[in-house]
């Protein structure tokens, strides 16, 4: 993670994308992700994905919203469209 990094919490909920969530790192004009993946709907999926940089995984958690913490409703995950 470089000095300066903004990251920006994208809310993607209602999108259609199959995830409720996403960072912007408006350094690097890039949506942030591991493994290829760049979305997530939980914090817990969040973290597992970025596992392996406990720095980053505990920065970007403390953006989340306390929606983003617990895993989707019935409702919101059939809206995910997965």
């Amino acid at each position: 993670m470089g000095v300066g990094q903004m990251m920006r919490f994208i809310d993607l909920r209602g999108q259609a994308v199959g995830a409720r969530f996403a960072f912007y790192d408006t350094v690097t004009d890039s949506f942030v992700g591991e493994r290829s993946c760049q979305t997530w709907s939980t914090e817990q999926e969040l973290r597992s994905d970025i596992g392996d940089d406990p720095a980053l995984a505990d920065r970007l958690a403390q953006l989340l919203p306390d929606w983003a913490r617990v895993p989707p409703t019935l409702e919101e995950e059939e809206s995910l469209d997965y």
